[in-house]
């Protein structure tokens, strides 16, 4: 029993369509004798179709039954039409064959079948129709398991005699038939009658496990059911043949118009003639509305419904004696592809939704990893501590593999909305795999592997092609073999193939000694964001999109993957892509010049240019410091700019080799700023990169098409930044830097600053913590500089929001003041920042009401702590007290600097001021200018100084 029922699903994937087949055979089959019943055995037979129909349909609901309360309402409506089968063909056969039953007969069966039905409805309240029932589940469906009772037996019975009776009068009026054609239908329903008995009779008297389970009566009645079709259309039982003509004709088909050669209409059917009233035979034509429907392959609408008109032509003897022209309803067709417009449309713009936040999770993610990578880079350039050259470098790695995770998943994105851009350039084959190399080496040497390399020497050594995706597969491939493989060798391989005159088929392997991959996992290999053997490399970083992205780069660029592996011995890739030749000259023997390099090698910047000028536009002063600190031993003359207002202003007054503006900037944005720029005077021509951290799909072009020169995404690369720079600086400006070039001209770094004892006693700061944050003395005094000199105006602003009401505002301050607070070890106060940031996000205002006066105050408190630690105008008795006219002179120089946006005029004049002595009523004046001028908000810093 047990068995059987595990296949219980897969029977009753092919019963419930027979049982829907079913229904809908008996349904026509029940229109066609009603529309032809005149006898009492068309009456007999259209009572035994009926309630057939509702057995089959009560059995449909008992096969969907997923509990014992909707099993049992099933049972109970099947029941309805079940006791009178056989009580119904009865009737229908006895009258078939000319016997009279007597009216008692009849009304006592009748009663019989009333109280097997009163008993089926309260099998709950006794066991008269069923004993010992019991219900159990498998596959989601549910049977009933039971023993028959009492009545149960006596319908059974009853059931024999009725099988026995028809039967047998079926044989004898059949014998007796003189009609052959009667005699055929008289055997057809004998036959009919037989398939429904036999399935009878093993349900009920041979017990076996699948009677259990299944209702063999069922299958009968359909057999039967088809069957007694044949002996109605083939055999004329019911004289239905012109009827069922008539009615596929005239009802079930739709409008229906013939017109013979001289376009005369000849015939039309009743839906045709509801859809067109005035249509006439003999001398009436196919309304124009639907020959011109035809000719232009378009739909027609009539009340509310839409047809598509069909035109074939009509023929006799192989000649064309007309034409059938026909109108099918597609409303519901062409009402289902307007939902599913609309469907693509809410998912088109799902899709757009998701890149746009891609695009602001690409910046806000990779602008912090472009502060975090190019102050690293600065550190393992100007550090010469071994300790913190280590640190460095695993920040270097670990921001890299971070970069790397979300490149990835940028670049799925971009694959998905098919818009990644295969964009060939000129590149040297021997940087391309020494990139590869310097990349793979030190990750293949920290595991012990064996890294070999072998490249074909004849090689053309410049190519034309995407050096940048076709190194991605490659690393893609190599950095898996590394992950895969804990012992042996790596081998990289690059050799190629002549395709064409000016062409090259560029191969690449990767082989290793790895784990190797079972038949059944390479079907995984290429799955995004799948991995095969899970759990057994859940250590193994990584997203499990590199593959996926490889194989559809390499589609991309008309090539794809070639993969060999056996499980515990290794794996083998191969790919080949099409290359241009730009210069035959091979690239010789490259493994002779290949030279194992540490994870950290000395920085050598590329070029000097002392005397090329550029400027770079960036809402986030730490992006401003990076690049100039990535540019600094180049000698370039870096100038700054924190929006485009002032980069504009600074155009104005100078000309510039180069300018790098950021995209996403408040106000006026870098497309807008761009824009503005080259409406002035001699910038109509000058190179203007956008450095931005938007790396979403369609973003490159994007900008291109804005009118910028090229594309620099952030994190910044340092060896990309002196490429480009070397790439767009005149020419004349720039001298490249030899392995014998002297370091004599470039700065020198500045000695480590030391923390005043002062910072020790302000109890509300951990200088540990703080110096933990900002890294270096000298970082860690600037940023308590800055912290202080805003603490005014941020305090006066959160109390201006939370006294209006703003709520909201109030609490994008207090968040700010958060971070900051704890950056400089207040975590004290960075605590309390945070619950009523908590607060205002839930607009609690009774906690906001209750701490954010006592929040002020020991901001407040902090800021004046700070203040002696700084020169804000009088800290100093021994400074000599300003001149008067010097002052003024000096605020008037203030003022015509802001309004030129000569920024480090302005700052030197404000810091001339701090070697002074100045009145108490200047005092305030200057800590604001300060400020301002900290802010980089020149507008204050004009208005301060002319007041």
């Amino acid at each position: 029993m047990h068995d059987i029922m595990l296949g219980a699903k897969d029977m009753y994937d092919i019963l419930i369509p027979i049982q829907y087949i079913c229904l809908v055979v008996m349904l026509v089959e029940g229109w066609i004798v009603f529309r032809k019943s005149s006898t009492k055995a068309h009456l007999y037979f259209f009572f035994a179709i009926v309630v057939n129909f509702v057995n089959s349909a009560g059995y449909l609901f008992e096969l969907n039954a997923h509990s014992a309360e909707a099993y049992l309402t099933a049972l109970k409506l099947s029941y309805i039409g079940r006791v009178w089968v056989a009580f119904s063909l009865f009737l229908f056969i006895t009258e078939l064959c000319g016997v009279k039953v007597p009216t008692a007969l009849k009304i006592g069966l009748a009663m019989f079948n009333i109280g097997v039905y009163l008993a089926v409805l309260t099998i709950r309240q006794n066991e008269l129709f069923y004993k010992d029932v019991e219900f159990i589940y498998v596959d989601g469906y549910i049977r009933m398991m039971r023993s028959s009772g009492i009545v149960h037996k006596l319908q059974s019975v009853s059931l024999a005699v009725y099988i026995v009776y028809i039967l047998t009068l079926l044989i004898i009026k059949a014998v007796r038939e003189k009609n052959s054609r009667t005699k055929k239908c008289l055997v057809t329903v004998f036959i009919a009658m037989l398939v429904e008995s036999a399935f009878t009779i093993v349900q009920v008297f041979v017990q076996t496990p699948i009677t259990y389970i299944y209702d063999l009566t069922m299958p009968g009645f359909a057999i039967g059911t088809v069957i007694m079709l044949v002996a109605i259309f083939r055999f004329g039982l019911l004289g239905t043949e012109q009827l069922a003509r008539d009615y596929m004709i005239d009802k079930l088909s739709e409008g229906i118009i013939a017109v013979d050669s001289s376009s005369k209409v000849r015939y039309f059917n009743e839906p045709a003639k509801k859809l067109y009233p005035d249509l006439k035979l003999s001398s009436g034509t196919v309304p124009s509305e639907i020959t011109d429907a035809v000719a232009s392959g378009g739909m027609i609408t009539i009340n509310d419904r839409i047809y598509k008109p069909g035109e074939n032509e009509l023929m006799q003897d192989g000649e064309k004696v007309g034409t059938l022209y026909a109108l099918i309803d597609e409303t519901e067709h062409f009402h289902y592809m307007e939902m599913l417009e609309e469907q693509k449309m809410l998912a088109d713009s799902a899709n757009k939704a998701k890149s746009s936040f891609l695009a602001s999770m690409s910046h806000e993610i990779r602008t912090p990893i472009n502060a975090v990578l190019g102050m690293d880079e600065m550190i393992l350039r100007e550090s010469s501590e071994k300790d913190i050259v280590g640190y460095a470098e695993d920040i270097q790695i670990a921001g890299r593999t971070l970069l790397s995770l979300i490149n990835d998943i940028l670049d799925f994105s971009k694959i998905e909305e098919g818009r990644m851009e295969i964009i060939p350039a000129q590149y040297e084959l021997s940087s391309l795999i020494n990139d590869l190399v310097n990349m793979v080496r030190s990750r293949a040497d920290n595991k012990g592997l064996l890294f070999e390399v072998s490249v074909d020497g004849n090689i053309p050594h410049l190519l034309y092609g995407d050096e940048i995706r076709i190194k991605q597969c490659a690393l893609n491939l190599l950095t898996n073999a590394v992950k895969y493989t804990e012992k042996g060798s790596v081998h990289f391989s690059v050799r190629y193939e002549s395709a064409a005159d000016d062409e090259i088929l560029l191969i690449f392997g990767v082989k290793d000694t790895g784990i190797g991959m079972k038949p059944e996992d390479l079907e995984k290999l290429f799955s995004p964001f799948s991995r095969f053997e899970e759990s057994r490399h859940r250590s193994i970083e990584g997203t499990g999109l590199g593959m996926s992205i490889t194989k559809q780069l390499l589609g991309l660029m008309g090539s794809r993957l070639d993969v060999a592996s056996v499980y515990g011995e290794g794996s083998e890739f191969t790919f080949a892509v099409k290359q241009k030749v730009i210069k035959p000259e091979p690239v010789g023997d490259y493994s002779a010049r290949l030279v194992t390099e540490s994870s950290h090698s000395a920085y050598r910047e590329k070029f000097r240019a002392p005397d090329a000028s550029i400027l770079v536009v960036d809402d986030t002063p730490v992006n401003l410091s990076v690049i100039k600190g990535l540019l600094k031993r180049t000698l370039v003359k870096v100038e700054t700019a924190s929006s485009g207002k002032e980069a504009l202003g600074l155009a104005q007054k100078k000309m510039y080799d180069l300018v790098f503006i950021d995209h996403m900037m408040p106000e006026m944005d870098g497309i807008e700023t761009l824009h503005r720029l080259r409406e002035l005077p001699g910038y109509g021509e000058t190179t203007c990169v956008v450095l931005t951290a938007n790396a979403v799909s369609g973003a490159r072009e994007m900008y291109i098409n804005e009118g910028f020169s090229d594309y620099l995404s952030k994190p910044v690369d340092s060896g990309r930044l002196e490429n480009m720079l070397m790439s767009y600086l005149p020419p004349e400006k720039v001298a490249v830097v030899g392995d014998d070039d002297n370091d004599d001209e470039i700065p020198a770094s500045e000695p480590e600053t030391e923390l005043p004892e002062k910072l020790f006693a302000i109890s509300e700061i951990d200088t540990v913590s703080g110096l933990k944050h900002c890294g270096t003395p000298e970082v860690y005094m600037e940023t308590l500089s800055v912290y202080e000199s805003t603490v005014r105006s941020n305090s006066e602003e959160i109390g201006n929001f939370w006294n209006t009401g703003d709520i909201a505002n109030a609490t994008i301050k207090i968040h700010a003041l958060k971070s900051t607070s704890r950056a400089i070890g207040a975590d004290g106060l960075g605590a309390l920042a945070e619950r009523l940031e908590t607060a205002g996000k839930a607009n609690d205002t009774e906690t906001l009401a209750a701490e954010i006066d006592g929040l002020i105050a020991r901001y407040r408190a902090l800021g004046e702590a700070l203040s002696e630690l700084f020169d804000t105008g009088g800290a100093d008795e021994d400074k000599p007290l300003i001149p008067e006219d010097m002052l003024h002179k000096t605020y008037d120089a203030i003022k015509e600097y802001a309004e030129n946006f000569d920024i480090d005029g302005a700052a030197l004049a404000i810091d001339s001021l701090g070697k002074y002595r100045l009145p108490d009523s200047e005092k305030e004046r200057y800590k604001q200018l300060k400020e301002a001028a900290d802010n980089f908000d020149w507008d204050a810093v004009y208005e301060i100084a002319g007041n």
